[in-house]
């Protein structure tokens, strides 16, 4: 999604509405999905975390390792989106 596009459904947009983004983490790219589990490494869980974080999913540290408190967020993220 380029800037414009953005710009043009912030005005569209009602404030407050649940919008869902579909695609990789990353942005865009050749759909590079990453499987990530207990152990994992990197800046992809860091971005993980932070956004957890920032949903108040995840009160652990952002460092970049995929803990069992990340796990945790990550499956309490998933029952929240399974009822949406």
């Amino acid at each position: 999604m380029r800037n414009e596009d953005v710009e043009q459904l912030y005005e569209i947009i009602p404030r407050g509405a649940k919008v869902h983004i579909d695609g990789p983490i990353t942005g865009s790219g050749k759909g590079e999905y990453k499987n990530l589990s207990v152990g994992s490494k990197g800046n992809l869980v860091q971005l993980v975390q932070e956004r957890l974080k920032g949903m108040g999913l995840y009160q652990g540290p952002i460092d970049g390792i995929y803990d069992i408190r990340t796990e945790n967020a990550v499956k309490n993220l998933k029952k929240i989106t399974y009822y949406l």
